[in-house]
């Protein structure tokens, strides 16, 4: 009598790998305006996969009931359909017409891994945020200033983008940025 068993086709290592080493990512985003003087103006931030959700909600997945992301409305999901996962930008590419200068904010892996691990602990989420809060952790990361030479065109590789800002250094230009992502949840 033979026993019937489970093959394993790579290590749990490689599958891990494969996923979060990838150089290939599931949704993209475009997105052009004109830079301004000013970087805390509300023109001058661009949220990852904005543009691509104005065409289809499904094109850059954001899930609505997860605390460390602006909820999104518009995912709608099928009966036993999973929920959304959390689409953050991990290939980020910036041209400018004229000097700039971005910051790219991505959220905090650290921010996240607790969060869960305090859910999964039995606090409520309002418990978990506060308990965050109270240890000094921020959900985001704030990148400094970086600069964009004249018609350069640039590629970064931020861990979890969320959002970019953008302004200009002497003069005004047109900036495009492209992203590329992968959703991150349910994993």
């Amino acid at each position: 009598m033979s026993i019937p068993g489970i093959g394993l086709y790579e290590e749990p290592k490689a599958s891990y790998e494969k996923r979060f080493f990838a150089s290939h990512y599931s949704y993209r985003d475009y997105y052009s305006t004109t830079t301004g003087p000013d970087p805390t103006a509300t023109t001058a931030s661009y949220i990852f996969g904005a543009a691509a959700r104005a065409v289809n909600a499904r094109n850059w997945p954001r899930a609505t009931n997860h605390s460390t992301v602006p909820p999104v409305a518009g995912d709608a999901r099928g009966t036993g359909e999973p929920p959304a996962q959390n689409t953050y930008a991990n290939t980020v590419m910036v041209q400018c017409t004229e000097d700039a200068f971005i910051i790219i904010t991505s959220m905090s892996p650290r921010y996240i891994r607790l969060y869960l691990k305090y859910l999964i602990g039995g606090l409520t989420p309002n418990q978990a945020i506060n308990r965050l809060s109270g240890e000094g952790v921020s959900a985001t990361i704030t990148e400094v200033p970086m600069f964009i030479p004249a018609n350069a065109m640039m590629t970064f590789y931020p861990t979890m983008g969320a959002a970019i800002t953008f302004f200009q250094s002497t003069a005004s230009g047109t900036i495009r940025i492209w992203a590329e992502g992968n959703g991150v949840g349910l994993e």
